[in-house]
């Protein structure tokens, strides 16, 4: 039972891992085609850990399966699914991340490199404006008479 279980976890999880495909730089130039080939070599390691763990997940599952979970076959599958589960959602994310960034680089090598040349803006000499002392306002005196009724 154990050797089944793992080998249909291994199908399972190198389906999800085959999801992921690499860009080739060479249809790229500059620093875009240094940018991605950076980029796969760092998104190929990270598929590498996430199989790794799941690796791991399914020794220590096989180590510390002990009799009454191998007769318990539904135990054994949930604990199963929750690795398969995990894993695949790690993959999922790995390459949502990587099309994200070869996109953004892909953008971002595409826009035009068009550096403004600074121009040097001669200094006009505004005309001062004159002070204008502005007239006292008139005091406004009430027609009206307090106390004179």
């Amino acid at each position: 039972m154990k050797i089944i279980v793992r080998t249909s976890l291994c199908a399972a999880i190198a389906a999800c891992a085959a999801n992921f495909a690499v860009t080739d730089p060479a249809s790229l130039t500059g620093e875009a085609k240094a940018a991605v080939t950076e980029l796969n070599v760092e998104s190929s390691a990270g598929l590498s850990e996430i199989v790794s763990e799941a690796n791991s997940a399914i020794a220590e599952l096989k180590a510390n399966t002990d009799e009454e979970d191998g007769n318990n076959p539904v135990a054994l599958a949930a604990r199963v699914t929750a690795i398969e589960t995990a894993t695949c959602a790690a993959i999922s994310n790995l390459i949502a991340e990587y099309t994200a960034a070869v996109s953004e680089i892909k953008a971002e090598s595409t826009q035009p490199n068009v550096d403004k040349p600074e121009v040097d803006k001669p200094e006009v000499d505004k005309a001062e404006k004159p002070e204008v002392e502005k007239a006292d306002e008139p005091e406004v005196r009430s027609t009206s008479h307090e106390g004179n009724d």
